[in-house]
């Protein structure tokens, strides 16, 4: 991938987004903080969804930040657009939480 933005498409209601021809799972911005990611209410034993996300996360240790409008406390959210395609590390869930944790930035999106 290339230091220049890239563009990122999806459809809403979907977990991923393609970027150059690439399917990746997408994370919310509003739970990254210092390079860090911490998702609460992640559950792959009762949410196919979940499952789905997390074996392509482990799958590909690569990820999509998405722009979001954050509905309530983080309950729902908007997908506005695409920040940036993560490389991710130490991926594990705690209880119902899902971390890992970003450490290059691969590609800037649009």
């Amino acid at each position: 991938m290339s230091a220049g933005k890239v563009k990122a498409t999806g459809q809403r209601g979907e977990w991923f987004a393609t970027v150059k021809g690439e399917r990746y799972p997408c994370i919310h911005e509003h739970w990254i903080r210092g390079g860090h990611h911490a998702a609460p209410n992640v559950n792959p034993a009762t949410n196919p969804k979940d499952t789905q996300l997390v074996e392509a996360l482990r799958a590909g240790m690569l990820a999509v930040e998405t722009k979001d409008e954050v509905l309530g406390d983080g309950s729902g959210f908007i997908r506005k657009g695409y920040k940036a395609l993560w490389r991710i590390e130490n991926i594990r869930i705690d209880g119902d939480t899902l971390h890992f944790d970003l450490v290059e930035r691969v590609a800037n999106l649009k």
